[in-house]
């Protein structure tokens, strides 16, 4: 057992809301506990990708009165959720994208690599597809209105479709403060855009990249990490 897992293992069973968690076999991101210290006060997080809800269950620790809007399109692991966080949270059983339709959902070895996108490599048999179910598919525009003047987070991690999530919320990214977005360096799947595009495409809608966490490593060279942006019009 690494280092790394014998402290998310202290963490669920010294904090009520972690053990929780622990107990229904999810461990919280606690990777990313760091962010919080360049978001100040919270009201709302969109957790789009939320998958077993690692990353809302930590949000939920720091931010116990703040608004969750949960959106995965795999329902067991919505009932995951479900069990462990109770008050503040809306589930949404959908993927997000810029269109309104019904679309294939690839679900790899991996689970939490699984896209609508295809996968472009099976050199790791993580992203090798075992089964495919049909999901709908809505744009967050015509799901929330979202309110305005609210120090609003959106996380996203689908697995390459982040983008088309994006394009999405035009009506809504106004509104949102700050976006944290898992990017990579490298092409897995069809269609995803790389880091320095998506940087590139978020200046365009004036959000500005701040820090990024979470590192993971091909080597000595990093690939992945997520990325922390501020939109700069509501900049303090």
């Amino acid at each position: 057992m690494n280092l790394l897992k014998i402290k998310k293992l202290v963490h669920c069973f010294f904090y009520p809301n972690f053990f929780l968690s622990y107990i229904n076999n999810v461990c919280p991101l606690f990777e990313l506990k760091n962010l919080f210290k360049y978001t100040g006060n919270l009201d709302y997080l969109l957790d789009i990708g939320s998958n077993k809800g690692q990353f809302l269950i930590l949000f939920n620790y720091f931010y116990p009165n703040a608004k969750i809007l949960s959106f995965e399109p795999q329902t067991k692991y919505l009932n995951i959720q479900k069990k462990i966080i109770k008050k503040n949270i809306k589930f949404f059983n959908i993927c997000l994208g810029n269109k309104n339709k019904n679309l294939t959902f690839n679900i790899t070895n991996k689970e939490d690599s699984s896209s609508l996108l295809k996968p472009i490599t099976f050199k790791k048999s993580i992203y090798k597809i075992k089964r495919k179910i049909l999901v709908n598919v809505k744009k967050l525009d015509d799901v929330i209105n979202l309110p305005k003047n609210k120090d609003i987070l959106i996380k996203i991690d689908v697995q390459g479709y982040e983008k088309f999530v994006l394009e999405g919320a035009n009506k809504n990214l106004s509104k949102i403060k700050y976006i944290i977005i898992e990017l990579s360096n490298k092409k897995f799947y069809d269609f995803q855009i790389k880091n320095n595009e998506m940087i590139n495409f978020l200046k365009k809608k004036n959000f500005r990249l701040i820090k990024y966490f979470n590192k993971n490593f091909l080597g000595k060279k990093n690939y992945q990490a997520d990325y922390l942006f501020i939109n700069e019009n509501l900049e303090n």
